[in-house]
């Protein structure tokens, strides 16, 4: 490994070594703070770590005008039992055109902020069931990925190393009166 890193160095190629699969991902912080009682809410990702790191957070469409974050679930405690609510917003099942993946690079100590609403989230994506009324304790869930739409004008994208694993937030409790 050593080696091919010192090879391509000098040769100028650009390599990006895979992770060794005992290695420990760099640390990401996930915050989740309710904003208001009608379902508003920030997920801010945290790059606790002092090297860069690459997050593929969902899919882009209409060249970055729509930005769908589907690797952001919630975890919710209901009546007792522990409910996945998935990114499903209302059309979520048509989409025409291009898809790129959504990705996000973070600096050493940086931090990047999604403000989202539990309306766009169900219990099984689309066609599932919204959250109702009441008063829930929730949790999100990031499970990153690599590069998952190969498009061949964004092969430079290949080169990142993706944080690639799970991450939660601490849990909250949450007020919703939509």
């Amino acid at each position: 490994m050593i080696t091919t890193l010192i090879a391509s160095a000098l040769l100028g190629v650009a390599s990006t070594p895979a992770l060794d699969s005992t290695a420990q991902l760099p640390p990401l912080g996930l915050i989740l703070e309710p904003t208001n009682s009608q379902g508003e809410f920030h997920l801010k990702f945290i790059n606790e770590s002092d090297q860069a790191i690459h997050l593929n957070l969902g899919s882009s469409l209409a060249n970055g005008q729509t930005l769908r974050p589907t690797s952001v679930k919630l975890i919710a405690e209901v009546n007792g039992s522990k409910v996945d609510w998935l990114y499903a917003p209302s059309g979520f099942g048509r989409i025409s055109g291009r898809m790129d993946d959504y990705l996000v690079s973070l600096a050493p100590k940086a931090s990047y902020e999604l403000v989202l609403n539990l309306n766009i989230y169900t219990t099984k994506g689309p066609g599932g069931r919204r959250p109702q009324p009441g008063t829930y304790k929730v949790r999100a869930h990031f499970v990153g990925t690599g590069l998952v739409y190969d498009n061949p004008d964004l092969a430079g994208n290949k080169l990142l190393t993706f944080w690639e694993g799970g991450a939660y937030s601490p849990e909250v409790e949450f007020d919703y009166r939509p």
